[in-house]
């Protein structure tokens, strides 16, 4: 029989006859011509590219503001948690406090109605917007810090059990949010080539232990990025007058509310599906999302040089670092309402 003919190039790794360096990076790789080919592409994946634009001008603000502030304010909020309840005259006192506020909100809202709608008064109404948010909010929390009637002491258990998943998410958060940060500096901002595969790495090894764990895993990573997104939203909301702020909570939120938060959603996640497409190219490679955003909408004529140049990335990771030195800058009081009632008595 004839033998084989011999490898054209050296192998790249003495260890692995099989594997070979690219022709691209041979010594003489200067002499060869790159041609780039042009393909038209439907107008779906044109349609998604544009709403994939939308998403990240909203998703870079809100996860860069949220990757960090959310599971610190859900920290903050397990520390400052009730250590007990409040007695009867405890109750009426923030309830008789709770009612002057609203007696307030009522006031200013009349005075409102006899004003001209210029921006003066669209900058008012949006205060007298969270003034609402904040009052409902503390008769909320004073309802629960205070249990009522004969399943009372099942609600105060069930409240408190709420904190302490609060916080527990939020160490997790923490650690979460450390992965991503390092993953999208290991591995998507490095122009020469990534450093690490990282997370990529960890999905692969989980699948390799048990089936379906690094399936598990990947898509908490990728839910927690939707979740803070949305804290960042929140959180801008409380403590920016710019921001508009539609509160939702369970039993409580109106439909304007419920609408919006949703059209945000779904307007994020095609900018999410991106992302975690291209984070995740060597373990989600083979799939279809990988081939429509990284082999179509990441290379369209105009468009691909928002993601050849991670401009997304660097701005998200600039709003990360403003947000964190706001937080640090203020104090994580500054992230709480100026005036909350003191509805969580703490032990002495």
């Amino acid at each position: 029989p004839t033998p084989p003919a011999p490898p054209p190039f050296p192998p790249s790794n003495p260890n692995n006859k099989d594997a070979y360096w690219c022709i691209a990076n041979l010594p003489n790789s200067a002499d060869i011509q790159i041609t780039n080919l042009q393909m038209r592409v439907s107008l779906v994946v044109y349609i998604i590219a544009v709403q994939s634009i939308l998403g990240w001008i909203l998703f870079l603000i809100f996860a860069g503001v949220g990757v960090l502030a959310a599971p610190i304010d859900w920290i903050q909020q397990f520390l400052g948690r009730p250590r007990k309840t409040i007695t009867r005259s405890e109750y009426v006192r923030n309830a008789q406090t709770i009612a002057k506020r609203a007696k307030e909100c009522v006031s200013i809202a009349n005075m409102l109605r006899r004003q001209n709608k210029d921006r003066k008064w669209r900058s008012q109404f949006k205060r007298l917007e969270r003034m609402v948010v904040d009052l409902e909010e503390d008769e909320y929390q004073l309802e629960r810090i205070y249990p009522q009637g004969e399943d009372g002491d099942t609600r105060w258990v069930l409240f408190m059990l709420g904190f302490y998943i609060m916080g527990f998410v939020g160490f997790i958060g923490i650690f979460v949010s450390i992965a991503w940060i390092l993953h999208i500096c290991l591995y998507m901002l490095p122009v020469t080539g990534p450093v690490s595969p990282f997370l990529n790495l960890l999905f692969v090894t989980l699948d390799n232990a048990l089936a379906l764990l690094g399936v598990a895993v990947f898509s908490a990573f990728c839910l927690y990025l939707m979740v803070v997104a949305m804290k960042g939203n929140f959180l801008l909301g409380l403590n920016f007058v710019f921001v508009k702020l539609y509160p939702m909570k369970p039993g409580a939120t109106m439909a304007s509310s419920f609408l919006v938060n949703t059209g945000i959603i779904l307007t994020m996640a095609p900018a999410i599906v991106q992302f975690c497409a291209t984070a995740f190219a060597v373990y989600g490679g083979a799939t279809d999302i990988f081939d429509i955003f990284g082999a179509q909408v990441g290379y369209l004529k105009y468009i691909s040089i928002l993601y050849r140049y991670n401009i997304f990335l660097y701005i998200m990771l600039a709003v990360m670092v403003l947000s964190s030195l706001w937080m640090c800058y203020k104090g994580p009081k500054k992230w709480q309402r100026k005036k909350k009632e003191d509805v969580y008595m703490e032990d002495d």
